[in-house]
Formats: structure tokens, C-alpha cells, sequence
């Protein structure tokens, strides 16, 4: 069940992605969120990109309980 911390992790990353001019940039920023998430203690496990969003992206985040 999503929580508090990550509603709040997605508008983290919805913020990255909105600042990324190109796609290069944009998934370099996934690669290194990916890696904050994977590192930190979050329950957030993981974070995959689909069309629709900012840029042709959109981040839908899977949490784990």
C-alpha cells in the first residue's frame, strides 16, 4: 500500500524528468534515480518508464510492503 514517502517519491521524479531537455538526459536522470532509490531506505523497489508523459515518458513507481 502506497504511502506518504512515496507520493512524495514520485513527485521527485516526475520533477527530474520535467527538467530533461532530451532523452539522453532523461534517462540518464532514471539511471541515477534508480540507483538513490535502490540505495536508500525506501520501500520504493522500482521505477519503470511508458509512454505518456512529460516527453513521451511518464514514471510509474512500484512500491513493495
Amino acid at each position: 500500500m502506497a504511502g506518504q514517502q512515496d507520493q512524495q517519491n514520485y513527485m521527485v521524479c516526475f520533477y527530474l524528468l520535467d527538467k530533461c531537455n532530451d532523452l539522453t538526459s532523461r534517462l540518464q536522470k532514471y539511471e541515477l534515480w534508480k540507483r538513490k532509490l535502490e540505495a536508500g531506505p525506501m520501500s520504493t523497489s522500482t521505477i519503470n518508464f511508458q509512454d505518456g508523459f512529460i516527453g513521451g515518458y511518464k514514471a510509474h513507481i512500484s512500491t513493495v510492503a
